[in-house]
């Protein structure tokens, strides 16, 4: 009877970890008027040269528009205008973190992009890691109607940790129980990163945000990449899609899946291969190795992109 209790309890465990049965988000948001940021590259930010092109950069999780600081910088040089918002709970204080979902930080980016797309002829969107992902969630919910983005950028965008069904990739196995684990721990180690400290190696410490683990939001976050997948036939804007051969925390067959399944009307693939260097190889516009060159593909590819627009 011992292994039929046990049966019964993973089977239980299984579908409450795997799916959204009697668990609903709410996608209401707030956002201080006066919020404290970890540090200046945290905060969000506008960059304005006068021009009809906007690029808006998507930060990930746990991170901050601290990433593209770099990039935005160098394209306002040549009369980009650039913007990044931060999303709900991100780039203040770990604490705030824990009230948040990814309903909620969706909602937000949804409200802040349809907001810009008023004042601009061309957006492109530029996102790394989940913000690739909430990249490709505006790209589904948009394409078609008259908020179509003009191009879309994702960088190491996930919409899967773990693949074993189909790719025999388990990269996290506490991801399988990262929802009951959540109702006994609200954060694991959490800290504030707000500069380089002991591993600088190739620029790694130009990111700034949370590190340790947070399950309910990654709980949230698993649930979010899941509707993405499903709905990525629905994307039909240039994009183009960049990943490391090395990526040690978003799964690197995650590019071709998502090439596979999406129907661009002009798609490019850029593989980097940063090598044997002792970090995440996953923000390739903070390193020192990549983000020359990824800032030249992306240039690239976004002035093609805008070339092609009427009346320009």
């Amino acid at each position: 009877m011992g292994w039929i209790a046990l049966t019964v309890i993973i089977i239980i465990l299984a579908l409450l970890n795997g799916t959204t049965l009697f668990y609903r988000e709410d996608s209401g948001y707030t956002i201080p008027e006066n919020r404290k940021y970890l540090c200046e590259e945290a905060a969000p930010f506008h960059l304005e040269t006068g021009s009809d092109n906007l690029v808006l950069f998507v930060h990930g999780f746990p991170s901050t528009p601290a990433v593209y600081r770099w990039a935005a910088d160098e394209l306002s040089k040549e009369g980009w205008d650039c913007a990044a918002p931060l999303l709900p709970g991100f780039g203040t204080d770990w604490h705030d973190l824990l009230t948040t979902n990814f309903s909620q930080w969706y909602a937000y980016l949804s409200d802040y992009y349809k907001e810009m797309r008023k004042s601009y002829r061309n957006v492109f969107i530029v996102g790394t890691s989940m913000g690739g992902a909430l990249t490709l969630k505006l790209a589904e919910d948009y394409c078609g109607t008259s908020l179509t983005p003009d191009g879309i950028v994702t960088i190491a965008a996930p919409v899967f940790v773990n693949k074993i069904f189909f790719y025999g990739i388990v990269k996290n196995p506490a991801y399988y129980l990262v929802r009951t684990v959540s109702w006994f721990i609200k954060s694991w180690n959490p800290k504030n990163i707000t500069s380089p400290g002991k591993n600088n190696l190739d620029g790694r410490g130009r990111w700034r945000g949370y590190s340790g683990v947070f399950p309910a939001q990654t709980y949230s976050l698993k649930l979010g990449l899941k509707g993405i997948d499903h709905e990525l036939k629905k994307i039909t804007v240039p994009h183009l899609i960049v990943h490391d051969r090395k990526d040690r925390t978003v799964p690197f067959l995650n590019c071709f899946h998502i090439a596979k399944k999406v129907n661009s009307s002009k798609l490019e693939l850029m593989v980097t291969n940063i090598g044997k260097i002792n970090h995440e190889h996953h923000s390739l516009l903070i390193y020192d190795s990549t983000r020359q060159l990824v800032l030249d593909k992306i240039r690239e590819f976004l002035e093609e992109a805008a070339s092609k627009e009427p009346g320009l």
